[in-house]
């Protein structure tokens, strides 16, 4: 957790959106768990670092649908778009848990770097899937 929160600082995280869904989550982590507690919540690194990465998935997939229902023009309903966007997520998942198996004689990956390579391969996926990007982010 270590090494989010040093990312976050240090602004080395290219993305303001999953800098900004990572403080949201943290925070609301941190008000609930004492320091102790949120250790013990990961066995290890890597197991927070797959949290992180699921967390800023859930967030855009969240601010998409919000955005998509003030689309009059949209060609599908909410839910069918809450489902592509679903599978984009598990796709997505199932890309990034290959490449770290095809990565690991590199060794550790920083975590900026994972979760801007992880975020980067579900939003080609998502506009792949839609043929456009539900929500722009920067």
């Amino acid at each position: 957790m270590n090494n989010a929160l040093s990312a976050i600082k240090s602004k080395s995280l290219c993305c303001t959106f999953c800098a900004e869904t990572l403080l949201d989550c943290i925070g609301r982590m941190a008000t609930k768990y004492s320091y102790s507690q949120l250790l013990q919540l990961h066995d290890s690194e890597e197991s927070f670092v797959t949290e992180c990465v699921e967390l800023v998935y859930c967030g855009y997939i969240y601010k998409a649908l919000q955005s998509l229902e003030n689309d009059a023009s949209r060609a599908m309903s909410r839910d069918k778009y809450y489902l592509i966007l679903k599978k984009c997520k598990e796709d997505s998942k199932i890309k990034r848990m290959k490449r770290r198996h095809d990565e690991v004689y590199l060794g550790k990956n920083r975590f900026a770097n994972e979760l801007h390579s992880s975020f980067n391969e579900f939003m080609v996926n998502v506009v792949a899937t839609l043929g456009f990007c539900p929500l722009k982010v920067g």
